[in-house]
């Protein structure tokens, strides 16, 4: 004997029962789980001046810049002795 089908609408609605729990299980897992947002100090939020420094500025134009040519050719000494003291080694034999 042949089962008689269910309509195509029964699906349809038990298929969107469906997705609509684990959707909100989903949700509802997601904002368990996520940290909440920092909290940011006003003086972050607020808006930034779109002036340039100019004493900035002309102390950049002031710097020496240096190539890979001129640095190869830069000695560096050092001010500090470097001190090496010698420790005795201490054998111990074992019987």
């Amino acid at each position: 004997m042949k089962k008689p089908q269910k309509p195509f609408i029964v699906k349809l609605a038990i298929l969107t029962v469906l997705t609509s729990i684990i959707w909100t299980g989903f949700d509802v897992y997601r904002r368990l789980t996520t940290k909440p947002a920092p909290s940011v100090p006003e003086e972050i939020l607020s808006p930034i001046t779109p002036e340039l420094n100019q004493e900035t500025l002309a102390r950049l134009e002031k710097t020496v810049y240096l190539d890979n040519d001129e640095l190869s050719d830069t000695l560096i000494l050092s001010t500090q002795e470097t001190v090496i003291e010698e420790t005795p080694l201490e054998i111990t034999a074992n019987e």
